[in-house]
């Protein structure tokens, strides 16, 4: 390897690498992540050494994932969470990669769920599209 990528695999629910060249966030999710293992993932990855703030992200949900709702009593800390995450990445974007119709429900009503949390954010059905949409084409 170059040093240009790394890469950190935590668990069966995350997976992340830095592409530093590219300036890209990649983040591979399985299993069925819950809002702890969500919250963890995203500390984990500000502590990558790699990190970058103005960096974009493209989060790829397996498609076998599966969505819990978020707990009632969970939704405002997750604001909190991802409310400082996003004030730290000012201008960039979040691209999610749902492969199916049934995580991209999932995906929508999450992020409802958890507004008004500001990200640039669009849902693609395949990575392709997504770094795309990342690279500005």
């Amino acid at each position: 390897m170059d040093g240009q990528i790394s890469i950190i695999k935590l668990g069966a629910m995350f997976s992340h690498k830095i592409d530093k060249l590219q300036e890209i966030i990649f983040t591979q999710a399985s299993g069925t992540p819950t809002t702890v293992t969500m919250m963890d993932h995203i500390q984990n990855v500000m502590n990558d050494p790699d990190f970058d703030a103005k960096y974009n992200s493209i989060i790829v949900l397996e498609e076998h994932t599966h969505i819990a709702g978020v707990p009632t009593e969970k939704i405002e800390t997750i604001r909190r969470v991802l409310d400082g995450y996003a004030q730290q990445r000012t201008g960039r974007n979040w691209a999610v990669v749902a492969p199916n119709e049934r995580l991209e429900a999932f995906v929508k009503l999450n992020l409802e769920l958890i507004s008004p949390v500001i990200f640039n954010i669009r849902i693609f059905r395949s990575e392709e599209d997504a770094l795309n949409w990342i690279k500005g084409r």
